[in-house]
């Protein structure tokens, strides 16, 4: 047996969400509820606050979505998911590419 497992959804202080986004946030929280997890909901600082979270909940595995964000808008470096990796020391951080594609890249056709 593993493990508790969380669902943390951040809401950016800083920008509005996208429509579909509470849709998908939505969703997964009640996939997370039929697998026993704890949801929880924060606002602010995406990264900072899922960093303060993994220390206070003591995980050892974070599974993030894609960003939503084009990379554009992200100075290098500084991308939600590159600050949570390097802030989370001894955590296994695993990325779920966006199923609809990259908003600032080329389109994949579905196979």
């Amino acid at each position: 047996g593993g493990g508790p497992l969380y669902v943390l959804h951040v809401e950016p202080s800083d920008e509005r969400e996208p429509d579909g986004v509470h849709r998908a946030v939505e969703a997964a929280e009640e996939l997370g509820r039929q697998l026993g997890a704890t949801v929880l909901r924060r606002t602010g600082d995406v990264a900072e606050t899922v960093v303060q979270a993994a220390g206070e909940l003591a995980v050892n595995q974070i599974v993030l979505g894609e960003s939503h964000r084009p990379r554009w808008k992200e100075p290098v470096g500084r991308s939600i998911i590159a600050r949570i990796l390097r802030e989370t020391d001894g955590v296994d951080v695993h990325i779920i590419a966006d199923r609809e594609g990259r908003s600032d890249g080329p389109q994949r056709e579905n196979p």
